[in-house]
């Protein structure tokens, strides 16, 4: 079955709009290097408020792989 609407940006492409914002490029050319539409790239941006997300990572509380197999 085919996907109805625009497909959102991979991985790569979002680390490239931040890049690219932070950088100093206005949305309606990043959406062009990006081979998209502003409205696109629009909802990202808007999600964090114009802000890059600060990159994911564990809690330094959280049970390392080691200590879990100690526990099962």
């Amino acid at each position: 079955m085919a996907k109805i609407g625009r497909p959102g940006l991979s991985r790569e492409q979002k680390i490239e709009l931040w890049e690219r914002l932070k950088g100093g490029q206005c949305p309606t050319d990043i959406a062009r290097v990006l081979a998209r539409t502003k409205g696109a790239i629009h909802p990202v941006l808007a999600l964090n408020g114009g802000i890059a997300p600060v990159a994911r990572r564990r809690g330094s509380h959280t049970r390392t792989p080691n200590r879990r197999k100690l526990l099962t």
